[in-house]
This record gives C-alpha cells, structure tokens and sequence, in this order.
C-alpha cells in the first residue's frame, strides 16, 4: 500500500523547503533548527523563510470530525509517521499541509457515508475514485481558485475499492482518503493550503 497523495505532497514540500535552507547555508546565510524530540517538532528559520513540522495532530486541527471508535493507523506502526502538521513560509511560496491516517473495523461504506455528509455541509464535494486533481502550475491567482476536480485518470499507486473525497479550492480545501483494508479500512483525513508569490495565506 503507497501512502495517499497528501502524504507525498508533504514529502514534496519538505524537500523544496530543505533545498532552499541549503542555498541558503551556501549564501551564508544563518539555519536556525529546534529540534524538540519529546514535543516531536523540528522549527527552521532562515532569511530566505521558514519550516515548522508537527507530528502532533488533533483532527480538530483538520477541520474535520473523526469517525467514530477510528484509531490511528501507520504503515510502520509508529504512529507518528502517520501523522504530520508542515508549514512552509517564504517569499516565493507558501505551503500548509495537515494531515492523519486512520483505522476502522467498520466497510469503507459506512465510512464514506460519514464523510459525504460532513464535507457535503461545507461546500460542492466531488467523489474521486481516480484521485483528486488539485495541482497548479504557476501564479494565476483564477487558477488557484479554481474548484478541485477528479482526475481523469487512475492516479499511480491506488488500490482496487480507494476513494477520494474533496471539497474547496486548489489552494485551500480538504480532502478525505479512503481505502479498504481487510474487513475494515484505512483513511486519511487532509487539509491542504497553498499559496504562490503573489499571494497571501
């Protein structure tokens, strides 16, 4: 089982914020890190931005409500790696991803049912079993705000019964991750928040 796209999302803003600390200590400017290990949370700053990372994470801080009797879930069973709280600021881009994974004895069905309604109340959901597309490629403030869609196409890595479901904007809105596992299921609760140069968060 891959980890759902938010997780690499998070992976991918991770690295870009770790390539511009390393031009940064190449230009000689100064790398801040607190590296708290029991509150488990790295804080980076630099003169060219910062990175704040966070493994702990209340599903309040999603937006979203936790299915009821779910338990987290990680691949690896250390729990924390299935859950992570990043925000990257600078003057090029921004990027805020709060994510968590879950477990449920209950079908994918009934869990889908409960997210239906809760992303129903806020706004126009969109039901994905392809993925969701909620990538931009530049600046265009019309584009970030365009609604997200469905992927016309099988995103890579998704397994037999896996659906997505959204609501928001290409920079700003959520998403619920479900596939099944078993008797029961695997799901990821996901908010996700962008911005370009000219943009504000």
């Amino acid at each position: 089982m891959t980890f759902p796209r938010p997780f690499r999302i998070v992976a991918a803003a991770l690295f870009a914020a770790l390539t511009v600390l390393l031009l940064a200590a190449a230009f000689g400017c100064g790398v801040t890190v607190n590296d708290d290990k029991k509150a488990q949370k790295v804080d980076i700053q630099t003169p060219m931005g910062s990175l704040k990372v966070r493994t702990e994470v209340d599903p309040k801080d999603i937006g979203l409500a936790l299915y009821p009797g779910a338990t987290p879930y990680s691949q690896t069973g250390d729990d924390d790696h299935g859950r992570a709280n990043v925000n990257i600021a600078s003057p090029v881009f921004g990027v805020k991803v709060i994510a968590a994974q879950f477990q449920t004895d209950d079908s994918s069905d009934k869990v889908l049912q409960f997210y239906r309604k809760e992303l129903g109340s806020m706004g126009k959901m969109i039901e994905c079993p392809n993925g969701v597309d909620a990538d931009v490629k530049g600046n265009d403030s019309s584009e970030w705000k365009q609604e997200v869609r469905c992927r016309a196409t099988p995103e890579h890595g998704r397994v037999s019964g896996e659906v997505d479901l959204a609501v928001g904007t290409r920079n700003h809105h959520h998403l619920v991750n479900v596939k099944p596992a078993g008797k029961g299921c695997h799901f990821a609760l996901v908010y996700v928040e962008t911005r370009g140069e000219r943009q504000t968060m």
